[in-house]
């Protein structure tokens, strides 16, 4: 395998992991006649990776997780799940995977964080650079349809 396919292939399983439980997570509220819609997160990847969630404008952002917690690090090897939902009606955005990141509150280093001194910033090697792979993800279209690309 070149090694554009080898960086391309566990971005592209994360990806579409998360694309398909977002789709198949449309699931009827108990209390309430509306739908709750889902974007689970799923690393299948062998190394930890760092989702970033973000809105096309006009869309409301999707800051947290369904325990009103940050999207944060997810573990490698199947271990990494995160569940974010989305807001009431139509949304579009973007869905990446970053690597090598440090800082944040959930960096290598938990035992040594204090809630009381400030949360260093999330770095990610990265940098500015685009990721290799994005899925660009809607919901609550026509007729509350899904789709990615």
């Amino acid at each position: 395998m070149s090694s554009t396919t080898e960086a391309l292939a566990p971005m592209m399983i994360l990806a579409l992991a998360a694309v398909l439980l977002a789709t198949a997570a449309r699931q009827p509220s108990p209390v309430m006649s509306t739908t709750t819609t889902n974007l689970t997160l799923h690393n299948l990847c062998p190394y930890p990776v760092w989702p970033l969630v973000t809105a096309n404008a006009g869309n409301p952002s999707i800051p947290t997780d369904a325990d009103g917690e940050p999207a944060g690090r997810l573990d490698g090897n199947g271990e990494g799940l995160a569940t974010l939902a989305f807001p009431p009606g139509a949304w579009s955005g973007r869905v990446v995977a970053r690597t090598g990141c440090t800082g944040g509150d959930d960096n290598d280093e938990a035992d040594a964080y204090d809630p009381l001194l400030p949360t260093p910033p999330l770095r990610c090697t990265t940098g500015d650079a685009p990721p290799v792979t994005v899925a660009q993800v809607s919901v609550g279209g026509t007729g509350g349809a899904a789709a990615y690309s």
